[in-house]
């Protein structure tokens, strides 16, 4: 695959952990400005090198931009992949003095084993792994700070009814959140404590080439504290235009529960 100008940025990133990317990027983010080049095989392994830039430099904004990588690599039920990208986030044109250089790295690497069948299970996934950093603001510091962290996620959907874990255990992130905030980073805040755990719990309510609806309840835990989200989640896609979907692809994962 290949996409170069503006494009959906919707299925392009799905396979990053909320970890690096906060769930709320792909509905106030969703289009990618760059390039965008993925291969992959029948196995479902694949490897990725994207380009997104977010902000052209102007006098009243900063410039700034994404390079990432990703794979995964299949072994029967076993796994290894790698979620990767540095963001740059520069100064204005023309430079403002008072304005300087910052730039954060992130790279998330798992193990793991997955496994599904055709009689309802349609998830099952464990894996372990390290969350890696690097973070400078250059107006503090020329060196970088350097966070590191142990990453869990479990996941699991039976005919419709799901769970979805991401948990942290490590080094305090962040460092310069509350000098740039939202603009520098763009994973979770949660990461600025020493663990973070999200769970997840949903109903699969359709789920079809042409349209998704889920509902659900979220739950953060960190610094001994507890909350909660509740969702609604209906995604369309208009891509599909002039393309005959046959009634067979339209799913009802629930209606399984009833079936003998």
């Amino acid at each position: 695959m290949f996409r170069a100008g503006a494009f959906p940025r919707e299925d392009l990133l799905d396979n990053y952990s909320t970890l690096l990317f906060k769930d709320s990027i792909r509905y106030f983010r969703p289009v990618m400005h760059g390039v965008f080049v993925k291969v992959n095989n029948d196995n479902n392994d694949f490897f990725n090198v994207w380009l997104d830039w977010t902000g052209y430099g102007s006098e009243s904004m900063r410039e700034s931009f994404f390079v990432g990588v990703s794979g995964l690599k299949r072994k029967n039920v076993f796994f290894a992949e790698m979620q990767s990208y540095l963001y740059h986030y520069a100064n204005t044109t023309p430079t403002t003095e008072s304005l300087h250089v910052s730039e954060q790295f992130q790279m998330n690497l798992s193990l793991g084993a997955s496994h599904s069948n055709q009689i309802g299970l349609d998830t099952l996934m464990f894996s372990i792994g390290g969350l890696l950093g690097l973070e400078r603001d250059r107006a503090e510091s020329s060196s970088f700070t350097k966070p590191i962290g142990l990453t869990i996620r479990f996941n699991a959907e039976y005919k419709g009814l799901g769970t979805d874990n991401t948990a942290y255990f490590g080094d305090k992130r962040m460092s310069f959140y509350n000098n740039h905030g939202d603009n520098l980073y763009w994973e979770t805040p949660f990461l600025q404590g020493s663990s973070y755990i999200q769970s997840k719990w949903y109903v699969q309510l359709i789920r079809s080439p042409r349209a998704n609806a889920q509902v659900g309840i979220n739950m953060h835990i960190t610094e001994k504290e507890l909350m909660f989200q509740q969702t609604i989640t209906l995604s369309i896609n208009i891509n599909k235009h002039g393309e005959k979907q046959r009634q067979s692809e339209s799913i009802f994962p629930l209606m399984r529960l009833f079936k003998q």
